[in-house]
């Protein structure tokens, strides 16, 4: 099984700085594959979340069949706010999805301090909506150092 890396936050609380940190994907709104030049290895990046940059079902299925067949690809980050959005893809149906696929093994990131103050989100509601899927949430605090916080979830979910 590969990892499934969620980023959860509101919107600038550092979710796309720790993903660049964590990943080496050269911008905000990235959405492809990164590949370490020395190994050869590659991760799939969604570094603007689906709520703000619309993201299909079928990119996301496709997304997910890539990692899963790709020898070479480790996994998949998405950074997501937990919103409730009427017509894009909601934590619900980013988990759903991922759990009918089975394969990866979810790990759930919140900032919580947000890096900035307008980046607070509802901490209960989104650890309440993530429970509901038997998704263990972690937390990382937005205000440190980026590579502090990618090197957490290096050590978490055991990626180099």
């Amino acid at each position: 099984m590969k990892p499934l890396i969620l980023l959860i936050g509101g919107i600038n609380s550092g979710k796309s700085t720790i993903i660049s940190s964590l990943t080496g994907c050269p911008s905000h709104n990235f959405r492809e594959l990164v590949r370490d030049r020395s190994t050869g290895r590659q991760i799939y990046v969604i570094s603007s979340s689906p709520q703000e940059d619309s993201l299909s079902q079928g990119e996301l299925d496709q997304i997910l069949e890539t990692v899963h067949r790709r020898r070479r690809v480790i996994g998949l980050v998405i950074s997501i706010q937990p919103t409730y959005p009427r017509t894009r893809l909601s934590l619900e149906n980013i988990i759903q999805t991922v759990q009918v696929n089975s394969h990866f093994t979810i790990f759930a990131f919140i900032l919580d301090p947000p890096y900035s103050s307008d980046g607070s989100i509802d901490l209960t509601d989104t650890i309440n909506r993530l429970a509901s899927f038997g998704v263990v949430s972690r937390y990382l605090d937005g205000r440190r150092f980026a590579y502090l916080n990618a090197s957490d979830i290096r050590q978490i979910v055991g990626v180099p």
